[in-house]
């Protein structure tokens, strides 16, 4: 999680702390089925939260390399 707050912090984006608090939902998610447990089914709602969100996160990203080229 540093390297990804750093990037956060290059790109210019700030997370509210609902957004983080969804990313570590689906951050122990994603370490449940790494390591073969049966992991917390998200709602609809969250998945499409998190869709939502990353899809910021990349489109920030992208934005800031277009930027510095």
């Amino acid at each position: 999680m540093e390297k990804f707050d750093k990037h956060l912090s290059t790109i210019g984006l700030v997370l509210s702390e609902q957004d983080r608090d969804l990313l570590h939902t689906f951050r122990e998610i994603r370490n449940a089925i790494e390591h073969g447990r049966k992991p917390e089914e998200p709602s609809v709602q969250e998945i499409k939260r998190v869709k939502a969100l990353t899809n910021r996160i990349i489109l920030t990203s992208l934005k800031h390399i277009k930027a510095t080229i």
